[in-house]
């Protein structure tokens, strides 16, 4: 309690940076012309639709009244847009990264100041910020409601978006830059990013339209969530929330040793799974899915987090973010003790607890059960694979970077390069011939298009393996040879390692 007190009462990186922000120049001359530019466009409309409103009133100039009022809502939110969406980011992207060129970065690590209250202190200083932004412009907003067309639903729910994406984006620009070394570079990819984050929402609407709105428990006003309906604001708030502190979680993580630290604990990854995997169970059991994608999305999510999990704990020596490393230079026995293995063990057991509830029954399932079954198999399998080429590189290679390198060059082959050589080679021959579908099913997004495309057809006939399991097969047997050269060349490192002087003397 007194150390979350002290994040938002008696931070000092707070208090330093609202009185450098809040009594400079910049702020006010921003929020001046930020303010005027509002004035300008909403007067604007209102001037130019004005001899529209002049005589006896007529459907057609309530009509018009209606268009002006979305009118003035949606432009002062674009405007607000444009601030909040790349302003915040762009200052919070250029927090770390002006200390670290300044050379001040490192006197912050002799000081009582803790990660995660540099990681708030720069955060809230933002989301102050921000909502001083939007404060300013509810006066206009206001305006909207005297036109009509304009629901305290539809402003409530702009406000969620501009709120939640400033939270996501602001929170992504701070761990940015607690990996890189320079603004320019960390503003670049801030930028980027809000670029690509922009033309993905389009379809991340669509999608929600498809997914949510167009299903038998949901309607335009929110998202069931198992029995209880969440109106969409309060959907948007509580997602952004929740990705801005794992984003947050990141830059605590890398702030100080980006390079030695993983980005994630094996315990904290699990209880990510968790989280994401059942909310997804809970928004298909709440909504009954009319079409293949929504069941889809959660497979393809069990996807991700693998990728994710061999990203940052397959790759990595064992000396390197070892979270046990002060047991093992006591415990002899406990050295021979590898965390990621349990940890991929109970990462592939609630995968397949989430698939269990695919075949148990407990809501109508669109997709076949054998499409569910074969994607199981061939993501266990894939897992499989490339844990054990991440840890053959690991050992194999001279340094982390390399091997990282490497297994996202292997990565990358399974999942795309062979599966499009297959499907085209079958294509080129004018028949699907079954070799090349399984060996494009090697990749688990193959058989995710299978699911959502060919529907039915994914039943296998009597005594023919599903789509995808004979892939699994030889999948998990060339993961078992790998793993095999791989582990050998570990156990040598292993009997050579001193825990007594060659571990470092940090925890990551």
């Amino acid at each position: 309690m007194t150390g979350a007190f002290r994040l938002f009462f008696d931070n000092p990186l707070l208090v330093r940076e609202l009185r450098r922000r809040m009594r400079g120049q910049a702020l006010l001359s921003s929020v001046i012309l930020y303010i005027i530019v509002m004035s300008v466009v909403v007067s604007g409309i209102m001037l130019v639709n004005l001899p529209h409103f002049v005589g006896t009133p007529t459907v057609e100039m309530l009509r018009r009244m209606r268009n002006v009022g979305e009118a003035l809502v949606w432009s002062v939110t674009a405007i607000q847009a444009l601030l909040v969406l790349f302003a915040a980011p762009m200052i919070t992207a250029g927090l770390t990264t002006t200390e670290k060129e300044m050379g001040t970065f490192d006197f912050l690590r002799v000081t009582t100041i803790t990660r995660w209250m540099y990681v708030m202190g720069c955060f809230l200083s933002s989301a102050f910020y921000v909502t001083l932004a939007l404060l300013c412009a509810l006066p206009m907003l206001g305006l909207g409601f005297l036109y009509g067309g304009v629901s305290l639903e539809n402003l409530t729910l702009s406000y969620a978006l501009l709120f939640g994406g400033s939270w996501v984006l602001s929170s992504f620009g701070l761990y940015v830059s607690s990996v890189t070394e320079k603004t320019r570079s960390s503003q670049g990819i801030v930028a980027f990013s809000i670029f690509g984050m922009i033309i993905a929402s389009f379809f991340l609407f669509s999608l929600y339209q498809a997914m949510f709105v167009g299903m038998g428990g949901a309607g335009p006003g929110g998202v069931h969530v198992l029995s209880v309906l969440v109106p969409t604001a309060l959907f948007v708030i509580v997602a952004a929330v929740a990705v801005s502190l794992l984003f947050l979680l990141l830059a605590a993580r890398k702030l100080f040793e980006p390079e030695e630290t993983r980005s994630l604990g094996h315990l904290q990854f699990l209880i990510l799974t968790i989280f994401l995997l059942g909310l997804g169970v809970a928004l298909l059991m709440g909504n009954a899915p009319v079409t293949e994608y929504p069941e889809a999305m959660l497979l393809g999510l069990m996807l991700g987090l693998s990728l994710m999990a061999v990203a940052i704990f397959g790759v990595g020596r064992m000396e390197v973010g070892d979270e046990i490393w002060h047991l093992k230079r006591i415990v002899p026995a406990a050295r021979w003790v590898d965390p990621s293995l349990p940890f991929f063990i109970a990462l592939l057991g609630i995968f397949w607890s989430t698939i269990w509830f695919f075949r148990a029954g407990l809501w109508t399932p669109v997709v076949m059960a054998e499409a569910v079954t074969s994607f199981a198999w061939v993501v266990g399998a894939f897992l499989a694979l490339m844990v054990a080429v991440a840890r053959a590189f690991t050992a194999s290679l001279p340094s982390t970077t390399k091997a990282w390198q490497a297994t996202f060059g292997v990565m990358i082959m399974l999942l795309f390069i062979v599966p499009i050589v297959a499907l085209t080679i079958s294509s080129a021959s004018g028949l699907m011939l079954i070799e090349m579908r399984e060996l494009a099913c090697v990749s688990p997004l193959t058989v995710l298009y299978y699911m959502v495309t060919q529907g039915l057809l994914f039943k296998a006939a009597p005594g023919v393996l599903p789509i995808g399991q004979t892939a699994a097969m030889a999948t998990l047997t060339l993961a078992l040879v790998v793993a095999m050269v791989g582990e050998r060349k570990r156990i040598i490192r292993w009997r050579g390692f001193d825990y007594h002087y060659d571990m470092p003397q940090h925890t990551p």
